[in-house]
């Protein structure tokens, strides 16, 4: 390779670069890869989807509504759960962690 290939190559990777990099730093790496997950009934803690009223997630220390806010996800409220990192829990849903809100 010459030496007049070899810089126009680095130029052209340059000017690449300077357009792609911009792009990739507006994007959030959060948004990416989000997905509105939400637990199964009995994949952890024995969880359920709708429980008792008097100990549902909501009512939960463990339920994260302030983090991400709360949203609809396959057709309940959910919110985070501190316990189960990455997914969502029902508002009503209920699991043998619960520990009452104070």
């Amino acid at each position: 390779m010459t030496d007049n290939s070899i810089n126009s190559n680095r130029r052209n990777f340059l000017k690449l670069s300077l357009g792609i990099v911009p792009t990739l730093l507006l994007l959030k790496p959060q948004n990416l890869f989000a997905q509105d997950v939400l637990v199964k009934e009995g994949e952890v803690f024995q969880y359920k989807a709708k429980g008792p009223a008097d100990k549902t997630c909501k009512l939960c220390i463990h339920y994260d509504s302030l983090k991400k806010g709360e949203k609809t996800v396959a057709g309940c409220k959910a919110a985070d759960c501190r316990l189960i990192p990455g997914k969502y829990v029902c508002a009503e849903g209920s699991c043998q962690l619960w520990a009452k809100k104070v």
